[in-house]
């Protein structure tokens, strides 16, 4: 969900609705009081609509003032499968539309924490421009918080001083065993600014947890420090890809070790595990043939596989079309 306070009007929330069709909207919520809700009769955004092919359920909303307009944040995927936020505006919160030109895109760089799936936006004004905070999923296949900051027209990310370009990652100084940041919103404490943020453990696990921004706890380390391990694994691209029904991955091993090859989708989520165990060097192919752990047939999209081991790991992008 998504809220913004509207003085003596009381408050407005926005929401994710999902029908007894699996489709789902985005509707809005009045209250006078924050306790007694009115729900309004028509959805404000669609799935599908705008350059959405469909509206991405997993993630929170964003809903803002923004000029003389009512700004909402969302996530939806593009055509290639990639979850992405966009935006809508209206002046009068009964009619809506979206802004085609201001999308915030998955970078498809893998080292960038932001590479394949954003979600979760919080809008914020910031000075004469809005900031945008959010989720992303590189490929290390870890959900991390990134910045952004757009004046309506154009939106600019902010580099930020963790892996990836991220200003907050999981399992950070004074972290909790958290493995994924799925979200977060902004308040503030006196003078400080806080993060108030949602993250997920190993077991899937969710809990809540608190940030101060503290720049000094991010600081790189130094080149000289960091050791770069010989590659152990190496992964040859898939064959076909894209593909239809299977596709054949081969990898290489340098050595003797235990291995896994798992198949994950955009948002990080493992769909199988096609080998887990001890394996000899040597050359492997193992064959996906689209299907999950249940043993049924995923959905047309983007999946990654990744071999790791020997405290390394390789990915590599696999295109599903049927």
């Amino acid at each position: 969900i998504g809220m913004m306070p509207l003085g003596e009007d009381g408050y407005l929330m926005a929401f994710i609705a999902i029908d007894e069709d699996s489709t789902a909207s985005i509707g809005l919520a009045h209250s006078r009081n924050g306790l007694i809700w009115s729900v309004d009769e028509e959805p404000v955004i669609n799935n599908g609509d705008g350059w959405m092919t469909d509206l991405f359920t997993m993630g929170q909303l964003s809903i803002f003032h923004f000029n003389d307009q009512t700004g909402l944040a969302f996530q939806g995927t593009n055509a290639m499968g990639f979850p992405q936020i966009g935006f809508g505006f209206s002046e009068d919160m009964d009619t809506w539309e979206i802004n085609n030109e201001l999308v915030l895109m998955p970078t498809m760089n893998a080292m960038d924490f932001d590479g394949y799936a954003l979600l979760s936006p919080e809008v914020v004004p910031s000075g004469d421009d809005y900031e945008i905070l959010y989720a992303g999923l590189g490929g290390n296949f870890a959900f991390s918080l990134g910045v952004a900051f757009t004046d309506g027209e154009n939106i600019t990310r902010h580099h930020g001083l963790e892996a990836g370009g991220a200003v907050l990652e999981p399992g950070g100084v004074g972290g909790w065993g958290e493995i994924y940041l799925v979200g977060g919103r902004y308040f503030n404490w006196g003078e400080e600014r806080r993060m108030i943020f949602c993250g997920l453990d190993e077991g899937n696990a969710s809990a809540i947890g608190l940030a101060l921004q503290y720049p000094y706890l991010s600081a790189p380390e130094s080149d000289e420090h960091q050791v770069q391990l010989p590659s152990v694994i190496m992964l040859d691209p898939a064959y076909p890809n894209p593909f239809n029904s299977s596709t054949t991955i081969r990898y290489i091993l340098a050595r003797n070790g235990l291995v896994q090859v798992t198949i994950r989708d955009v948002t990080g989520r493992e769909i199988v595990s096609l080998v887990e165990g001890y394996r000899n060097a040597g050359q492997y192919s193992i064959v996906w043939n689209g299907m999950n752990g249940e043993g049924k047939l995923v959905s047309s999209g983007l999946y990654f596989v990744t071999v790791s081991g020997f405290n390394q790991s390789k990915n590599m992008k696999m295109l599903l079309v049927k």
